[in-house]
């Protein structure tokens, strides 16, 4: 919900629409379009010129230049032209966290986006608003996902419950909030009525955010490493790939070779296991075995006693790594704040960045708010292994 309701493609998609409806029938399409990218411009500045609105801004601008000059827009021009100048504006916004999703997003849904369109419509050419939609939202977030992950350390369950709901209103939001945002500068006493849809509007956005507190709605990982990354990305756009050329209907002579040489390989492997079918059970059993025994040894592998002390403001926090792979908690931090959560916005996020989801022994020197305040309670994102033992010093 929050990669949405940031300020990005949708809006800037959702005010072109409703600016060209409203514009188009006063000024005609091309002086239109004009005003459209200047639209574009004072929103994005009033926005801030965030990364997210700055390359779905210069993507909108560029394909209404095109139909301006009458010529083609190209999706991968417009999107390299936009990240090129945010880079050369400042190189480092390459590792914010709203550019990379907007950026992967948006790679997502141009990639992967008409593949899965047709597996959810089975291979048939039917149209259903809602599967378009379902399908948007699926490309964007299994490619955004590692992403979400890595820095978040959360998994959506109800992702497309939520996003569907969301849909429906946020068109209708968009356009009203921007026409609020214009009138109430020129200050018209007609923004008044038009604040009493927007609240209701908003009032339903929080009710779907209220998803969020459902059972089991999210789903603690621990940060994944950078080839696991990698791996789920060359299995995705492997997979998306044979698809492609599977259901293509005008093959290249490329497409072609690639077809024949997975064909080949289906036939090889049913023919050596019509052959050697003992045999190959045997192999496929000794490999397993040994993907299992290295796994034990690693696990088994006596690793440095490792101690970090936890930085949770005025406050003690250790977190422990013995040489048999026992993790242990000594102390929390904490703070009488109650809006702040040192447990939810510090210690967890530790603990899961440095790769684990349990923990073996929590000991507790002293129960001052300092040492375990309200982040002890934790939600049972992190659990003890052994009964959440707990043993005051």
């Amino acid at each position: 919900m929050s990669h949405i309701l940031a300020v990005s493609g949708m809006h800037i998609s959702y005010i072109i629409i409703g600016s060209s409806i409203l514009l188009n029938k006063i000024f005609g399409k091309k002086k239109s379009k004009i005003i459209i990218i200047l639209i574009l411009i004072l929103y994005s500045y009033l926005t801030g010129f965030s990364p997210s609105i700055f390359r779905a801004s210069l993507t909108g601008i560029m394909v209404l230049l095109s139909g301006l000059i009458h010529r083609k827009n190209d999706i991968w021009t417009s999107i390299s032209f936009s990240l090129l100048l945010i880079l050369i504006y400042n190189p480092f916004l390459i590792t914010n966290i709203g550019l990379q999703l907007s950026y992967v997003g948006t790679l997502g849904i141009i990639v992967f986006n008409k593949n899965i369109l047709k597996m959810l419509n089975k291979g048939k050419e039917s149209k259903s608003k809602i599967k378009e939609v379902l399908s948007v939202f699926i490309s964007a977030y299994v490619v955004i996902l590692p992403i979400i992950v890595f820095h978040f350390n959360v998994i959506g369950i109800y992702f497309l419950l939520t996003n569907l709901l969301l849909s429906i209103i946020i068109g209708p939001t968009i356009i009203i909030g921007f026409i609020f945002l214009v009138l109430s500068i020129l200050n018209f006493e007609i923004i008044k009525f038009i604040s009493i849809f927007l609240n209701i509007l908003l009032k339903l956005i929080l009710m779907i955010s209220n998803v969020s507190f459902l059972p089991f709605a999210k789903i603690y990982i621990a940060t994944p490493k950078l080839w696991q990354v990698l791996i789920y990305y060359l299995l995705f756009v492997l997979i998306n790939f044979i698809y492609f050329i599977k259901h293509k209907s005008n093959l290249n002579t490329s497409n072609l070779r690639i077809i024949y040489l997975l064909e080949l390989l289906k036939y090889k492997f049913r023919k050596y296991k019509a052959t050697h079918n003992k045999l190959a059970k045997r192999v496929f059993i000794i490999i397993l075995i040994i993907i299992i025994i290295v796994n034990l040894l690693l696990i088994i592998s006596t690793k440095e006693l490792k101690i970090h002390f936890v930085d949770v403001g005025q406050g003690d926090c250790c977190f422990i790594e013995t040489p048999k792979n026992h993790v242990i908690l000594i102390d929390g931090g904490g703070s009488d704040s109650k809006n702040y959560d040192i447990g939810k916005k510090v210690l967890i996020p530790y603990i899961l960045d440095r790769g684990y989801t349990k923990i073996d022994y929590i000991f507790i020197s002293h129960f001052d708010s300092d040492h375990v305040g309200r982040n002890f309670k934790c939600d049972g994102r992190i659990k003890s292994r052994k009964d959440n033992y707990i043993k005051t010093m």
